[in-house]
């Protein structure tokens, strides 16, 4: 069977800051690390995170893809599928069980829906263009523009069930640029999704989020689309998504993207490049905890555009426009996401990821390249003046370059703007233990794991703020939560040792390090 090479980075999210992506990789290199090799005051609980961002694509000549008097009166149907072949109900995927839909689903949908019979370019572009999102909708679903039998579980296990695909969690895909950081075979993913549970809801968390697979297929041969849904390689990045209910990802933005369903629903929560989402962006919560301890407190004012997308639904979402999801049901999906940026705002973000790839080099002037990331965020602050992310991102910056005052006053405003902002509140601590001001940065570092205790960053934030400060009995418990949720990141495990040993837990640094040997082991057999 044919196998392909795992995922590679693409582009995707929201504002990059400048910070490394693979903290593992820079965290868990050695067991014996110290405490001043995670920090240091001057960067005290700073994760280390890298977003890369999408770019949106260029105008593109529209070409015609097979549609006949499509967005007019005469608009003929001609589904893909219309052979007498046999299609199982619902593709062979499940659907959503009834407590699920119940807790999941919603009839409330504020996005516009428009018929394709009803949508021609020159209404397309000047209604929704970089505008507002909408949902295409079809006579006979899906089959307008697919064929839904390629797309079944039975044609893409036999089909493909040997590939290498990506996949993780909702935290994780974003903040690794979009891409799924861990790889399976497809048929493996269809075996963990069906048994694997999450701790904390019950429901999978694992989603397939694969920028490979879809161009590397014979799927594009099954595609036929509105001229005003492009599908060109050169200028356009795919995506292949496949999750069962509960799985999604959380808020990021990136280029202008028509998102399809072939089976399943997609529940969709969008706010305009203007309005940072409540509770900021990645790595505050995962996508079930920002639905279950976020959106139910928003005011009318504050809540999303939001909308239920059925399979054989498409939906057009502008670029800037800031989006997560919720799969209902086994979900799935495709993509296409323009490359290069067309907006000010979006050109400003890319230039940004440029200048971050540059600090990420060996031997780069981090000062030099820290200074011209502030002016690209002081531009940004120009045309987003109350943006949380901007200002949360202005106040980063000029703590990287020790102006901790000026960044203290940005990180308030980012957290008067949003009070879920949990990532504010983080840096915030940051700038805070800096000045010696410890009440001050110690609040702060509590409140995000009050707004979020399911997030290991937030233990990690604050773990390391009592490490630094000598109460290592008081760390334990929260590198052992923090441990607890990435069993994984031998950093937490390295440091909860230390801090057993330092209180003088010598039986519990004792079976820590059993753990740590047992990661070590197999990071080694992995290898």
């Amino acid at each position: 069977m044919t196998k392909r090479r795992p995922a590679k980075l693409g582009q995707d999210s929201t504002i990059s800051n400048g910070h490394h992506a693979n903290l593992n990789g820079k965290l868990g290199s050695s067991v014996t690390s110290s405490v001043s090799s995670w920090m240091t005051p001057a960067t005290l609980v700073k994760t280390a995170i890298l977003v890369v961002i999408a770019a949106v694509g260029p105008v593109i000549v529209l070409k015609d893809f097979g549609f006949k008097g499509l967005g007019s009166g005469n608009f003929k149907s001609d589904p893909l599928s219309s052979s007498s072949l046999p299609l199982e109900p619902n593709g062979g995927w499940r659907l959503a069980d009834k407590a699920t839909v119940g807790k999941f689903g919603s009839d409330k949908c504020n996005i516009e829906r428009v018929s394709v019979a009803d949508l021609n370019p020159d209404r397309f572009e000047s209604e929704y263009r970089f505008k507002k999102p909408v949902i295409v909708t079809f006579p006979h679903g899906a089959r307008d523009w697919t064929d839904p039998r390629m797309w079944s579980l039975d044609s893409l296990n036999r089909s493909y069930g040997e590939w290498v695909m990506g996949f993780g969690n909702s935290l994780e895909i974003i903040r690794r640029g979009g891409n799924g950081p861990q790889t399976s075979t497809f048929s493996q993913f269809i075996d963990r999704i069906s048994q694997e549970k999450n701790s904390t809801s019950g429901l999978p968390m694992y989603y397939i989020f694969d920028r490979d697979f879809y161009y590397d297929s014979s799927l594009p041969a099954t595609i036929r689309l509105p001229p005003y849904f492009p599908s060109d390689k050169k200028q356009q990045d795919s995506i292949f998504f496949l999750g069962a209910s509960g799985s999604g990802v959380v808020f990021h933005k990136h280029a202008d993207t028509w998102n399809g369903v072939v089976f399943g629903k997609k529940r969709w929560f969008l706010y305009p490049m203007h309005h940072t989402p409540p509770g900021g962006v990645h790595h505050g919560y995962s996508i079930l905890d920002w639905f279950e301890l976020v959106y139910p407190n928003l005011t009318a004012e504050q809540r999303p555009l939001e909308c239920v997308q059925e399979g054989g639904e498409i939906l057009y979402l502008p670029e800037g426009f800031y989006h997560a999801t919720l799969n209902i049901g086994d979900t799935i999906a495709v993509a296409l996401q323009n490359k290069d940026p067309v907006l000010i705002e979006e050109k400003i973000t890319y230039e940004v990821t440029n200048l971050v790839n540059v600090l990420d080099r060996p031997n780069s002037d981090a000062q030099i390249v820290n200074s011209k990331l502030l002016n690209k965020f002081l531009k940004l602050k120009e045309l987003l003046p109350e943006s949380a992310e901007v200002n949360m991102k202005l106040g980063d910056k000029y703590g990287d370059l020790d102006q901790h005052e000026k960044a203290i006053e940005y990180l308030q405003k980012a957290i008067d703007l949003d009070p879920y902002f949990v990532l504010a509140y983080t840096r915030l601590g940051a700038s805070l233990s800096t000045l010696k001001r410890d009440d001050e940065a110690e609040k702060a570092l509590k409140r995000a794991v009050e707004l979020s205790p399911r997030v290991w960053d937030v233990y990690k934030e604050y773990s390391m703020f009592l490490m630094y400060k000598g109460r290592y009995a008081e760390a334990v418990p929260y590198l052992k939560k923090g441990a607890e949720l990435n069993p994984d990141m031998m950093p937490f495990w390295s440091y909860l040792k230390q801090a057993q040993e330092k209180s003088g837990d010598v039986e519990g640094a004792k079976k820590t390090q059993e753990k740590i040997d047992q990661l070590t082991q197999m990071k080694e057999n992995s290898n």
